[in-house]
């Protein structure tokens, strides 16, 4: 069942946030990002992403060019123009590792703003709720476009603990058995932190995000 990306998220209110998803083609929203909100994330020492440079990712989109590497940001409007919710870098074209014959979306990076950095920029009644899950189902969206029936695997970066783990698992992602061999990059890498959305796994997450996107 085709799809389209999410156009609103809740509020605390019975309301909902509009936001958009926002292919990149230049730099200005990561440049936004490393200035606004990644300040605030390198203080949270405990997230995985703490010490990530988006804008030296940004120049990652030029490798692996046969894996068609794009950037997305989840986006609403602030109380001065755009906002970045969310970033992600996804390989739109790369192998599934739980089943040889299909093709998956990697996502490489993503990360979400936290609260407290937001709100400099958007009125607390009007923060959004979900936006690590709705930057999760811009993957899955995007894995349908592409043609991969929602597939979708990830590595949950060893920074992050087990609740890293525990968080995608509740978002309704599956464990890759740490015996399949995933093969990046030319090694094999499987430390047991790989997870994955399968067809079935990805129309049940997709689904019951249906009410937050444009019919």
């Amino acid at each position: 069942m085709a799809r389209n990306y999410i156009s609103k998220l809740p509020l605390k209110s019975t309301q909902e946030k509009p936001v958009w998803v926002e292919q990149l083609t230049s730099s200005n929203y990561i440049d936004w990002w490393h200035q606004n909100i990644q300040p605030s994330i390198s203080t949270q020492t405990e997230r995985a992403d703490h010490d990530w440079n988006w804008k030296r990712l940004y120049f990652m989109r030029r490798a692996y060019p046969q894996k068609d590497p794009q950037y997305f940001a989840l986006c609403t409007q602030g109380i001065n123009g755009t906002v970045v919710l969310s970033l992600c870098l996804c390989l739109c074209d790369e192998r599934f590792p739980v089943d040889d014959q299909e093709k998956a979306l990697f996502v490489w990076y993503l990360s979400g703003a936290p609260k407290e950095a937001l709100t400099p920029f958007i009125e607390e009644k009007q923060l959004p709720g979900l936006i690590g899950r709705g930057s999760l189902d811009t993957t899955l969206v995007k894995s349908l476009k592409k043609g991969h029936n929602g597939c979708v695997w990830l590595h949950a970066d060893g920074r992050g603990g087990k609740k890293l783990i525990n968080t995608y698992i509740s978002w309704g992602m599956k464990q890759i058995p740490s015996e399949v061999k995933i093969l990046r990059f030319g090694a094999d890498r499987n430390d047991g932190r790989y997870l994955y959305f399968d067809q079935t796994q990805s129309e049940v997450a997709l689904t019951t995000f249906d009410i937050y996107r444009e019919s």
